[in-house]
């Protein structure tokens, strides 16, 4: 049986899937050992599993090819059809070592994991994918409806204006929002009937249809491109080790022996994120980089290679992709567009209209048929190296196994002392705050805290909120907001880090921080990428981030993630010369930390706040926290706002968890004061500042201008309903450094009646989808009791 056999004889066996017992615990325990070897939790069940059920499966070879072929890292059936011998073994990526140099985008790959993702991310470029015109997504247990292109928003995102869209267009595919999987089919309305899969739908029981599928898995409604050659697709996969020099690194041509087949190909199994096709015949054909020509081809038989076909039917025996030069010219546009996706597939059609992008991966299937091009196995071979050198001496391996002993022991932990639902490290952090919180002199009695902990609240809310028996219902939890984490979707991730932000929110730009360069290591060693806004007279290295500096004369260094200003430098130059935060440095001192590989950081434009907020405090920006919700799901409130002022404690930010201080802000018209610090455990007034002795009152600048704007982004944002956006006031407006995916619950401003009112009614929801709403989760530490709201 072959290896491909092997992957669909799987996917009938429940068994294979989902081992019990001993099996279970066997694969868990192997799986562990290669993470702590580097391997992602992932990718190792899967390199486990593919071994693991070639060795049940495969009785086409002996036991000693096949145990040859996986001490070597492939599966045999591989090894026969590249002809893989002991002397040219190094000519090869085997699949293991594919498995383990996964993720080779990193985080990024999240840019393009599906369909919205994807388009959001390559907004300015939509033209050349296939048009999503509604994403149906679940959120707080119901269906939630988004119009996303020009056209469907004119019709608006009720069941109503839908079926008036599909009856319009004639004809769409609804389909799952992940690339190549998941169920899909026509979208037609017959006789004011929804028809889909062949089956009619009333408008009620189509709302009902859609309520199921997307309590699975997201989907969209979108136009098919339909291919000039029904049967036939290009598959090119793009590599971008530079950042700034996007090329094809391999490309084939894919064509079915069904002319309805294209179709088949999106339903693919995918194992463990590796795409497998299902059972289906075609023929695959390598095609040159340069020429985009094609000659030679082979039959795949069920994803198994049967042999090479030099005259088929179907097919012409050699000819030239048309449009070839401008198909690269496309990829290499987006790799430049998008420089930390360094390895990604697309799988495109030839339409009337030219080629479109009808399929995108992160993760292209490994190549069991044809060998990669030496470039690309010069490239995977050190990321390979790299990834080996970083992960594989025995102190590494130990401190890689302890850490994911630690996350698993964290990830237990909260299933069994906490109600189901916790995001796992919250499970350690609400200890840890009660611990600090209770050795606090801050004047409140043991017996009170006590009484706080009990209820959820560290001990400093009692004071701050005015909580009492009678109305602790009425505010919201310490360790329900913990619990509450993430009110987000999945989307979520779009936020997750600054570069991320600045795809996701690319129409409002001008409110961003300009992004210069950005560190990316790549063999051991950091190398300066350009981004969007790089001066085209600046060079891409780590003298150009220098002579950037003298040009600006300040920029900033962050590092991509992290919160409360972790990282932060600001680089400033002058006639002395160089500086950090202030402190003289040397330009060897400079490079030290933008060239060490443990560090990777993003260059931007640094922030100058506007002077009325620079008298209080001028050594940080000074940040207006907005904490944003709707309410509805579609309409952004602005909840609470309020000023956060750096101190010397802070130092060049402005957190209060760092010893910054925060100012209150009247949301309506922008006047702030009320000035406090968090002293010991205890909210404590200070209307002057520590430091500089400026009495902390007046109006901000710019309010009205920086409420609209921050409205309108959080209402381009269809997705997401909850955030934290961070708001630098500048002389000419303002600019957004950050936002924020689950705001932290505010140390000292007071979450307002209608923020709380927000947090409490999607607290009594999360209840209701693991059924605490009638009967809560008894643990060591429980939800608190409150009356049904």
């Amino acid at each position: 049986m072959t290896d491909s056999k092997i992957s669909s004889h799987k996917q009938g066996q429940t068994n294979v899937n989902e081992p019990s017992g001993f099996e279970w615990f066997w694969l868990k325990t192997r799986a562990f050992q290669l993470r702590a070897q580097g391997f992602t939790a992932q990718m190792g069940r899967y390199w486990i599993k593919r071994t693991d059920l070639d060795r049940r499966y495969n009785r086409d070879v002996s036991r000693p090819v096949r145990r040859r072929a996986h001490r070597w890292g492939f599966l045999p059936e591989t090894v026969r059809n590249l002809d893989i011998s002991k002397e040219n073994l190094s000519a090869f990526i085997s699949e293991r070592d594919y498995a383990f140099v996964q993720p080779l985008n990193g985080k990024y790959a999240k840019w393009v994991r599906d369909r919205v993702s994807t388009l959001t991310v390559f907004a300015p470029f939509t033209e050349w994918f296939e048009p999503v015109h509604y994403h149906f997504l679940r959120r707080d247990n119901q269906l939630h409806v988004i119009a996303l292109s020009d056209e469907a928003q004119e019709y608006g995102p009720s069941l109503e204006s839908l079926k008036g869209f599909v009856r319009d267009r004639g004809s769409l595919r609804l389909c799952s929002v992940a690339w190549g999987r998941g169920e899909q089919g026509e979208l037609v309305i017959v006789d004011e009937h929804f028809l889909w899969q062949g089956r009619r739908y009333s408008d009620d029981q189509f709302f009902t249809l859609i309520s199921r599928l997307v309590s699975k898995n997201f989907f969209v409604l979108t136009e098919h491109a339909e291919p000039a050659k029904p049967a036939e697709e290009i598959h090119i996969t793009m590599m971008n080790p530079a950042g700034s020099g996007p090329r094809v690194a391999e490309a084939r041509l894919v064509i079915f022996d069904e002319l309805d087949s294209r179709d088949q190909l999106h339903k693919t199994a995918e194992t463990a994120g590796i795409a497998e096709t299902l059972n289906r015949d075609e023929y695959v054909s390598v095609i040159d980089h340069e020429t985009g020509s094609y000659e030679r081809w082979h039959r795949l038989d069920a994803g198994a290679l049967v042999n090479e076909c030099p005259s088929v039917d179907l097919i012409p025996t050699s000819g030239t992709i048309s449009c070839w030069e401008e198909i690269v010219r496309r990829l290499e546009t987006l790799g430049r567009f998008a420089p930390q996706l360094e390895f990604v597939q697309y799988r495109i059609v030839q339409t009337g209209d030219g080629p479109i992008i009808t399929g995108v991966s992160a993760r292209p299937a490994y190549s069991h048929h044809t060998p990669y091009s030496p470039d690309t196995v010069a490239f995977l071979r050190d990321r390979i190296s790299q990834k080996k050198t970083e992960t594989m001496s025995l102190k590494t391996r130990v401190m890689k196994w302890m850490r994911n002993a630690k996350f698993t022991t964290r990830k237990f932990f909260a299933l069994a002392v906490y109600p189901k639902g916790i995001v796992p490290y919250q499970s350690v952090r609400w200890l840890g705050d009660m611990r600090r919180d209770f050795t606090q002199t801050s004047g409140i009695s043991v017996k009170t805290k006590l009484w706080a902990y009990r209820h959820g609240f560290l001990s400093y809310r009692v004071p701050q909120y005015g909580i009492t028996p009678e109305n602790r219902t009425s505010f919201i939890s310490d360790l329900e907001y913990r619990w509450l984490r993430h009110i987000n979707t999945k989307y979520r991730y779009w936020l997750e880090d600054k570069i991320s932000i600045k795809y996701v929110a690319a129409d409002f730009s001008e409110y961003l921080p300009d992004y210069y360069f950005y560190t990316s290591m790549q063999g051991a060693k950091n190398h300066v990428v350009p981004m969007m806004d790089c001066p085209e007279n600046a060079e891409p290295s780590f003298e150009g981030i220098l002579r950037l500096a003298r040009e600006k004369g300040v920029l900033a260094l962050k590092p991509d993630e992290g919160s409360h200003g972790e990282g932060f430098y600001r680089l400033s130059y002058d006639a002395r010369g160089y500086s950090l935060n202030n402190e003289p440095v040397t330009e060897q001192a400079v490079l030290d930390i933008l060239m060490n590989p443990k560090n990777q950081y993003l260059i931007t434009e640094f922030i100058e706040m506007h002077s009325e907020l620079a008298r209080i405090y001028p050594d940080s920006v000074n940040t207006i926290r907005m904490i944003v919700f709707k309410a509805d799901g579609v309409t952004p409130t602005i909840g609470n706002s309020y000023l956060r002022i750096g101190s010397k404690k802070s130092g060049f930010v402005d957190n209060t968890s760092v010893g910054g201080m925060l100012a209150e802000i009247d949301t309506e018209t922008g006047e702030y004061g009320n000035a406090q610090v968090l002293d010991h455990g205890k909210v404590t007034p200070c209307p002057n500042h520590p430091d500089t002795a400026v009495y902390i009152a007046g109006t901000i600048p710019n309010w009205e201008l920086a409420k609209r704007e921050v409205l309108r982004i959080a209402s381009s944002i269809p997705q997401l309903e909850y955030f934290g956006f961070d708001v630098a006031i500048t002389e000419s407006g303002f600019k957004l450094p950050e936002i924020n995916r689950f705001p932290d619950y505010p140390r000292i401003e007071r979450l307002t009646e209608e923020t709380t009112g927000y947090l409490l009614s999607r607290l009594q929801q999360k209840k209701r989808t693991f059924g605490y709403d009638v009967k809560p989760a008894r643990r060591l530490i429980s939800l608190p009791k409150r009356e049904a709201r």
